[in-house]
């Protein structure tokens, strides 16, 4: 099995998105307005991925050119066809070499605010799971403070892996006994779980993370009107966790060297440096957040239910037990509230 987390850009490109570089605004220069509506991540093959919510506006990918770093705008034909970014779009999708740096810097910053505004309002303007999946990574990300619980260093992470049939018996066997939680509970009662719906829990985490005591973090983000994802999480972030912790010997190396990238071009703070140098990131905790719960709401005791069930089937056991993260707006800051076991509230 050749497990990686390859994320990390060639370090070719780095000077030219250094500070002083020519393409230095990719990484440090931001719509004004909302300072969480666009969050700014790595991704493997050399591209740089801007997102809005749970909606890439924007993906930049980078190469070596015969005359140095060139760079090539792309993103979904939606944004051609919405009048708000339309003339935007046809200006900024295509190639650009450093001669053109200010002209591409020019295009850039007036199409990502029009992207940002035509958007459906589905993917952050409705304040959901979108909507938080981009706070959590922007404050616990690039505004991170050492007195944070975590440092959010990635979003929509999935385990890679050579070949498709190596990405399959790999999570076949992570993914059974969850599934088989749920099957149990839909097959005893489905008239309080549903019947089943032949969907496999999936291989892609919400956010990836340090904590305080140097262990990696598996968030699985749910939004508090989201009843069967909140009651359902604890089997899918089951899933995550397993399958980071059983590879976390073959791609530590490469989560450190993302975060050590993050922190050189300013996507993370300098502080975080501290962090990384003294986490051992041998051990993976799952956390399940909730964000604007609702603590009146029946999904609760449902998820003790499944707590319950995965009890009695003993269902492997995480490196590190599950936490609930309860996640509120405290004067336009987040604030979580962590319990090691979910409380069980009236169902109202």
């Amino acid at each position: 099995m050749h497990a990686r987390y390859d994320r990390v850009l060639d370090t070719r490109l780095l000077p030219s998105l250094l500070p002083g570089g020519v393409f230095h605004f990719l990484v440090s220069e931001y719509p004004e307005g909302d300072p969480f509506a666009l969050d700014v991540q790595l991704r493997a093959r050399n591209k740089i991925m801007y997102y809005h919510g749970t909606t890439r506006v924007l993906t930049v990918q980078l190469r070596i050119g015969v005359t140095g770093v060139e760079a090539k705008a792309h993103a979904a034909e939606a944004y051609v066809e919405y009048p708000g970014s339309r003339q935007q779009y046809c200006k900024l999708m295509r190639w650009w070499g450093v001669g053109d740096a200010h002209a591409f810097r020019t295009a850039f910053l007036a199409y990502l605010p029009c992207a940002i505004a035509s958007s459906d309002s589905r993917y952050y303007r409705n304040r959901q799971e979108g909507y938080w999946q981009n706070r959590l990574c922007v404050r616990y990300g690039r505004r991170w403070t050492r007195a944070d619980e975590w440092l959010v260093m990635d979003r929509e992470c999935v385990v890679g892996f050579n070949h498709a049939k190596e990405r399959e018996t790999f999570y076949s066997g992570i993914k059974m006994p969850y599934q088989r939680v749920k099957d149990q509970l839909q097959k005893a009662d489905t008239a309080q779980w549903g019947r089943p719906d032949g969907k496999a829990f999936g291989d892609e985490l919400d956010l990836l993370a340090i904590n305080r005591s140097g262990d990696l973090v598996a968030i699985e983000l749910k939004h508090g009107s989201n009843s069967s994802g909140i009651y359902w999480g604890p089997l899918q972030v089951g899933v995550y966790q397993d399958a980071f912790f059983k590879v976390l010997g073959s791609i530590r190396g490469q989560v450190r060297g993302l975060v050590a990238q993050k922190i050189a071009l300013g996507l993370l703070p300098a502080d975080a440096g501290s962090l990384l140098e003294a986490s051992l990131l041998t051990r993976v905790e799952p956390i399940l957040a909730v964000a604007e719960p609702n603590d009146r709401s029946k999904a609760w005791n449902m998820m003790a239910g499944v707590l319950s069930e995965m009890g009695r089937a003993n269902t492997p056991q995480p490196s590190l037990p599950l936490r609930l993260a309860r996640i509120r707006d405290v004067n336009n800051d987040p604030s979580v509230e962590l319990s090691s076991t979910p409380a069980v509230a009236g169902a109202g």
